[in-house]
């Protein structure tokens, strides 16, 4: 473990997902994670500390990276390199996933002030999908609709029209991003429900 002589006392994981984005990493060792990420560690951190130091500055992209919980390591803000171009963020998906043998691995953000809803998931080395809304615009629409998307049975914003009061309830929101998280990974808002052993992280950032 990094910082070995920090004295931080595990604490029970919190729940998140509310206005912010994240990594899942199907995988059981947080440090090789963080190595293949690149990352820099910076310091050990409880739950609370290690949230707070991500949600906190986007400036300066500070992460939280979490060890395994249910098999998946979850890093709190981490952002795809190139929201302008969805072949740049899908084929970094893709390696990471050939990073760690191929195995799953999926990208959240959900950000409700600007109706944003976004994800995507790579498996095999192979990014499979990826979807994005923000503010009124698609900015990701890669691969086919995955079966999780289905079974939602709701509507992308970008087919929506205003004719239908039923379909603006049934338009998807934040909340559709933790549905399919659920369904690809695990559900971050639900966490503080689940009997997980008190554990720490660490706060890191891209080097």
């Amino acid at each position: 473990m990094f910082f070995k002589n920090e004295n931080i006392t595990p604490s029970k994981p919190i729940s998140f997902g509310w206005n912010c984005r994240w990594l899942a990493v199907h995988s059981e060792d947080a440090e090789f994670v963080a190595h293949l990420l690149e990352l820099k560690i910076l310091r050990m951190a409880a739950w609370n500390s290690g949230i707070s130091a991500a949600s906190n500055s986007f400036i300066f992209r500070r992460l939280f990276v979490i060890p395994a919980l249910s098999g998946w390591v979850l890093i709190l803000n981490y952002q795809l390199p190139d929201y302008r171009s969805q072949d740049v963020s899908a084929d970094h998906l893709a390696r990471i996933s050939s990073g760690i043998g191929g195995g799953r691995v999926c990208w959240f953000s959900s950000f409700s002030s600007v109706s944003c809803h976004a994800w995507g998931f790579a498996e095999n080395g192979t990014t499979k999908r990826l979807y994005g809304y923000s503010d009124g615009r698609k900015f990701f629409d890669y691969g086919d609709i995955d079966t999780a998307e289905i079974e939602l049975n709701q509507l992308f914003r970008d087919d929506y029209t205003a004719d239908n009061d039923a379909d603006y309830e049934r338009l998807m929101d934040e909340r559709s991003v933790f549905l399919v998280a659920q369904k690809w990974s695990i559900n971050p808002t639900t966490i503080s429900d689940v009997a997980f052993e008190p554990c720490v992280g660490f706060v890191a950032k891209h080097r």
